[in-house]
């Protein structure tokens, strides 16, 4: 059930007018729980099994927690969950790079595994019970919205699911989630989709094309990344809205970031902060006397991160580039500075966006035979041109091997003038009252070229 399709947004509709009519806040969570086991279970009625095994297993124990009469039991309790949890994880990424076993996986499984982890050190550290109330735990994992993509939740977020009383939506709940779905629906169907060609053809068909044209790829799969994950995010926060629930956002346009580290407090929050609570600072904490103890912290936080996204050599690989880009720009004291206008604003982030691309080649090659293709084909092609083409042929035909040509252009067009316009796209699409300019352009845009047919399952469902 793609959030693209409109077997989701009727799905959609049909349960939130049956939530809208029940009279207690209970029964609304009820019905949300059953509406995100359909959900899951339209994947895979397995994933859907194994998820509620996990998640029971950790919700129990941790209730066992709470009983326990030392320190010392409740010290090898949580230490034995985070090896469990962390054991459930290795598994999956195992299955998934090594055996080619995608099908029956679990359907976002590294979310539910940092929930999981998250919700234990919350308790263990800081005394914090995610677990007062069942339903409120397990809508926290199966709350429907949330579950291909995110956003991923502290412990002091199952709280958005313990309502005192019945939720109530608003009219300008309604109004916000409107906004917010046609423009997720935009960034993934008009931009992300249109970019999805190109891509392809530099990293799935290995097309002989240039230096240049690979270059470029790399630029714009960070583009169609950005464009399908925060559109699926920005659906997701729609949807939510729909039942009363605000879910913490996951972006704030990182792609005009003004140094890598500032591309970091942008892109991914919910992530990121949980690498920053959990990873980041105990390690810089315990080793905050030595000279190194902040490159470890960083270090060690995108190893995790690496890890969390697959087994893949060429994950590390990114993680490494990233590690080195933070520690130069902490060395250099660049982290923290920003253009003094807007030429100088702009040159920065064309050179972080730059910098972020030159790191998602390693991390779209995918594996270890796709990246020695690709850096094969690096040092064979020609710079500019692919053999035997002449500029008028490249500019017209795309280097005459690039299928649908039209579409790249036109996405590379409108991915340049979404990134120019896209705070005040913003602004229009998390507003609660109703702009009509934005909802015609909005509806304009899908509805004239949308792609409605590339069937592509979203990029970070597979983590």
């Amino acid at each position: 059930m793609p959030f693209n399709s409109l077997l989701y947004l009727f799905f959609l509709a049909v349960t939130a007018l049956v939530f809208a009519r029940l009279k207690s806040g209970k029964a609304q969570q009820i019905w949300l729980l059953l509406a995100g086991c359909l959900f899951v279970g339209y994947f895979s009625w397995a994933s859907l099994t194994a998820i509620l095994l996990i998640t029971a297993g950790n919700y129990i124990l941790m209730k066992r927690y709470n009983g326990l009469p030392s320190q010392r039991s409740k010290n090898i309790l949580f230490c034995s969950m985070l090896f469990v949890n962390g054991f459930l994880l290795l598994g999956y990424k195992f299955l998934q790079e090594f055996l080619g076993w995608n099908e029956w996986l679990l359907l976002g499984m590294g979310f539910y595994i940092l929930q999981h982890a998250g919700n234990w050190i919350a308790l263990h550290f800081a005394g914090y019970d995610s677990s007062r109330q069942s339903n409120s735990y397990f809508l926290s994992v199966l709350f429907f919205p949330k579950i291909p993509s995110g956003p991923l939740l502290s412990a002091k977020d199952v709280a958005l699911f313990q309502p005192g009383e019945k939720y109530i939506t608003r009219g300008k709940d309604v109004v916000y989630a409107v906004n917010r779905i046609t423009l997720g629906l935009v960034k993934k169907m008009v931009i992300a989709d249109r970019l999805l060609p190109f891509v392809q053809e530099i990293f799935d068909k290995h097309t002989a094309l240039s230096v240049f044209d690979i270059y470029l790829g790399s630029i714009l799969f960070t583009v169609q990344l950005y464009a399908d994950f925060s559109g699926y995010i920005d659906i997701a926060l729609g949807s939510a809205r729909l039942f009363g629930i605000s879910l913490p956002e996951n972006f704030q346009l990182p792609l005009r970031a003004q140094s890598v580290t500032d591309f970091w407090r942008k892109w991914h929050i919910t992530l990121v902060a949980w690498l920053r609570n959990n990873v980041f600072q105990p390690v810089s904490f315990a080793y905050r006397k030595s000279t190194y103890g902040l490159l470890m912290a960083i270090g060690v936080t995108f190893l995790v991160s690496a890890f969390w996204h697959g087994l893949a050599i060429t994950f590390f690989i990114w993680a490494l580039l990233h590690f080195i880009y933070l520690t130069l720009e902490k060395k250099s004291g660049a982290a923290g500075k920003k253009g003094k206008n807007f030429f100088g604003k702009l040159i920065r982030a064309v050179i972080v966006l730059n910098l972020v691309s030159v790191a998602h080649f390693f991390f779209r090659a995918g594996n270890w035979n796709g990246l020695t293709t690709l850096l094969q084909q690096l040092a064979e092609l020609p710079p500019l041109l692919p053999e035997g083409a002449t500029f008028k042929t490249w500019l017209i035909n795309g280097g005459r091997y690039i299928e649908d040509t039209l579409n790249v252009r036109l996405g590379m067009l409108l991915a340049a003038a979404w990134i120019i316009f896209e705070p005040r796209i913003n602004k229009s699409a998390k507003s609660e009252e109703l702009n009509i300019a934005y909802s015609a352009l909005m509806f304009f845009l899908l509805l004239s070229i949308g792609i409605f047919d590339a069937g592509e399952r979203f990029i970070y469902m597979q983590f």
